[in-house]
């Protein structure tokens, strides 16, 4: 996703570039780290589990699981589920270009935003910056040996 904030070189007084590069690294790292969310799903469903009495190797019995381990087992993957959820609508793809084009126009950045933006989201930026400019001069390159 490149956009007018990716400047040719890092420069640390364009706050505009930075900010915006942060705040697709912050997006990013919060979309990635969503899945997190979901370890509770198969401990959720391992409660679900029935009980089973085997003899020698062989299921003798299988009993449905206690009602304190469904009162839990599901709530459980109830929580893991919404939550995933939740953290990928919060940061989504829409959400973010919505924020960059208001950002763009001269909107400021929701405070709730600014304040998670942290110095390692702005180094971020800056990589990703800096990557962007020689990938853009390798393909220049490569169309001039032509």
């Amino acid at each position: 996703m490149v956009g007018k904030w990716y400047l040719p070189y890092y420069d640390k007084h364009s706050m505009a570039a930075d900010t915006a590069g942060a705040l697709i690294s912050l997006f990013v790292q919060k979309r990635t780290n969503a899945w997190l969310y979901l370890l509770g799903v198969p401990v959720g469903l391992s409660m679900l589990q029935p009980t089973v009495t085997s003899v020698n190797g062989r299921v003798v019995d299988k009993d449905p699981p206690p009602g304190w381990q469904v009162a839990i087992g599901v709530p459980v993957i109830g929580a893991s589920a919404l939550g995933y959820i939740m953290r990928l609508t919060t940061y989504s793809k829409i959400k973010l270009n919505t924020i960059q084009q208001n950002y763009e126009q001269g909107v400021p950045i929701p405070a709730k935003l600014r304040r998670k933006l942290k110095s390692k989201h702005f180094a971020n930026a800056a990589y990703m910056r800096e990557a962007v400019r020689r990938d853009l001069q390798a393909q220049k390159e490569r169309q001039a040996h032509k």
